[in-house]
């Protein structure tokens, strides 16, 4: 066996260090720059709907997965540290009559506990309903496109920044230990150092992903909003001109039925084209699911990350027992970004389902208008969904858009389900709760051929992923 170097362990230590504390700041810039993309998305569905839900849950799958890698990159960094040090003391025991060598301070790390997320959701839109759409009113059942596209186009450009920022982090990671016949954990460590790169790879990827279902979805939506405006202005000019034509009354009833035949026609160009749109935008949005499907971010950070993070991430196994519901709700708001310290508003919807006459909202962004409401639960009650409708229809009522923020594991109803088909609220999944049980997070540095236990996704009740990761 060939000795290593402690410096070598110290140098990977702090690379490790400095890589989780270079994402947490990539991160916290990317939610400076995505923090003007609140109604943006559109209210017409099913395009504005569709690319809010796909958009809003892509960008939280990728910050959270991106923040689960700075956090396993710390713990890398300062179990390789603690490698080092021993390395040091077991040399100074061994080298009597030489001064004592000692062991570098720690580097500082990310200081995540939690994921970031993004702070703000794409929900909502311009309500810039053009001034010729009353020439096809009543007579067309969808929704003026309403998405600010401009909007979307920058959230795109950041997106791809932030990818090629990450490429550079990982570019910046020093290459694997060469020595010939190194001790056993020097292999390990530079594995489990790859465990991370390539859970950046991944991260990037799904970022560019995300940059490129963005300008998609803008350079659609533009095209289909201008030519919509270009049918309703010469809808308005043949109109005007049909409307003043000289004649008696033989005339003017031919005007009238020309005109009606006109608008007619008008709300079916119009129609076609914001069905058009719908293709466009779901094709944007199924892209994302490459992203968001559980067997994509999940799987990819149980596979590399769980004995670096000492427990298993985004666990969708249900949480024993009906104990620290309370702490639960409030440690579920805290990582769902609801502002520490915030005075909850009561609503007061019509026709309420619930006694009082009043609800009360987690948060309500009264500047976006958007509405949240946040359930770290198993499962969807039947009083949770008297107070979800209740607050989705008092948005509906006043002009907000609403997100309903829950666990991976939790069960949605039929009655929020229908809510969400029908385009009253969004619902974006998050990790709420990391379901340990009472343990604490063991962290280790895994032998280079582990590999989570098998997990069947059909049967997550049963699952075993959760908890701590054994050796």
């Amino acid at each position: 066996m060939t000795d290593v170097d402690p410096q070598w362990y110290f140098d990977t230590a702090a690379a490790m260090r400095k890589l989780g504390k270079d994402i947490a700041a990539e991160l916290t810039a990317l939610q400076g720059k995505l923090s003007t993309v609140a109604n943006s998305a559109g209210n017409h569905t099913s395009a504005g709907h569709a690319w809010a839900t796909a958009y809003d849950q892509a960008a939280s799958d990728v910050f959270e997965a991106a923040s689960l890698t700075a956090i396993a990159a710390d713990n890398l960094g300062e179990m390789t540290h603690k490698a080092g040090a021993e390395r040091v003391r077991v040399q100074n025991e061994n080298s009597p009559g030489r001064p004592a060598a000692t062991a570098p301070a720690l580097p500082a790390g990310s200081g995540l506990s939690i994921a970031l997320h993004p702070t703000v959701r794409s929900t909502g839109g311009l309500n810039d309903t053009p001034d010729d759409w009353s020439i096809i009113e009543g007579r067309i059942e969808k929704k003026w496109a309403d998405c600010d596209v401009a909007k979307i186009a920058a959230a795109g450009t950041a997106w791809k920044a932030s990818a090629g920022n990450l490429d550079k982090l990982i570019d910046a990671v020093p290459p694997m230990n060469q020595t010939p016949d190194p001790p056993a954990e020097v292999p390990k460590i530079d594995k489990a150092v790859n465990r991370v790169t390539r859970t950046l790879e991944e991260v990037k990827l799904w970022g560019e992903c995300i940059a490129s279902s963005c300008d998609h979805t803008q350079s659609k939506s533009d095209i289909e909003r201008q030519q919509i405006k270009a049918i309703l202005l010469n809808a308005r000019i043949i109109i005007a001109v049909l409307e003043n034509l000289p004649g008696g009354p033989a005339t003017s009833a031919a005007a009238d039925f020309a005109v009606e035949k006109f608008k007619d026609q008008a709300a079916n160009d119009v129609t076609t084209l914001l069905n058009e749109l719908d293709g466009f935008v779901a094709q944007a949005a199924d892209n994302l699911t490459l992203i968001t499907n559980k067997g994509n971010v999940t799987s990819l950070v149980q596979l590399n990350l769980a004995p670096l993070l000492g427990r298993y991430a985004r666990p969708d196994k249900p949480v024993s027992g009906n104990g620290g519901n309370r702490r639960r709700g409030a440690e579920g708001e805290r990582r769902a970004g609801i502002p520490p310290g915030v005075k909850k508003e009561r609503i007061y919807p019509r026709n309420p389902l619930g006694r009082g006459g009043y609800r009360i909202p987690d948060f309500l962004d009264e500047p976006n208008k958007q509405l949240t409401e946040v359930k770290n639960v198993n499962a969807i009650s039947r009083r949770d969904d008297k107070q979800i409708t209740d607050e989705a229809n008092w948005a509906q009522e006043n002009g907000y858009t609403m997100t309903l923020i829950t666990d991976h594991r939790t069960e949605l109803s039929p009655d929020v389900e229908k809510l969400r088909s029908e385009g009253k609220i969004t619902v974006l999944r998050m990790e709420l709760d990391e379901n340990l049980g009472g343990q604490e997070p063991q962290p280790f540095i895994p032998d280079p051929t582990w590999v989570p236990p098998p997990s069947d996704p059909t049967a997550p009740k049963d699952s075993i992923r959760t908890g701590v990761p054994t050796p």
